[in-house]
């Protein structure tokens, strides 16, 4: 483990360490979720779940950080104001989120998502604690992030 990790950890993470004492376990997940995170997120142009959206209605800014989901049914949906996503990669590369918050939509479709810039978003996945008060690592990627003009958007 490299000492930038390490320091990157104690950056994103202050949360985690004010409540557990940082194991050689969380520093690997952290810097191996974050390497297979960023792979997934330069794996297309097109917009994908994991994704950041802009969106806009007439009356200004909707959302500067919404996040894109896939639903059940393989459609994107964006959550307005989500909490920070959970994830899970399977040994097949897939990667699949669940995020919490509110409100979301799907009442857009794909090709109404233009591109706008990349920005650095934050993802999460238990440590070496499981799933216990503060035990989530916060891991930052730099994502693709979408532009959205809708009136389905309040």
């Amino acid at each position: 483990m490299t000492t930038q990790a390490q320091y990157d950890f104690s950056i994103y993470n202050r949360h985690f360490m004010a409540n557990h004492e940082a194991t050689e376990k969380d520093y690997e997940i952290f810097d191996k979720s974050r390497e297979l995170l960023q792979q997934y997120a330069n794996s297309s142009d097109t917009p994908k779940a994991g994704d950041a959206v802009f969106v806009e209605n007439e009356k200004g800014i909707v959302t500067a950080m919404g996040h894109l989901e896939a639903g059940y049914d393989g459609r994107l949906t964006i959550c307005v104001r989500p909490y920070t996503p959970f994830f899970t990669i399977y040994n097949d590369g897939a990667v699949k989120f669940s995020a919490s918050g509110g409100y979301w939509s799907s009442k857009f479709e794909i090709n109404e998502l233009v591109y706008k810039d990349k920005v650095s978003k934050l993802f999460c996945r238990f440590g070496s604690y499981g799933g216990c008060a503060a035990g989530a690592i916060d891991i930052p990627v730099i994502v693709n992030r979408w532009y959205l003009k809708s009136e389905n958007f309040y």
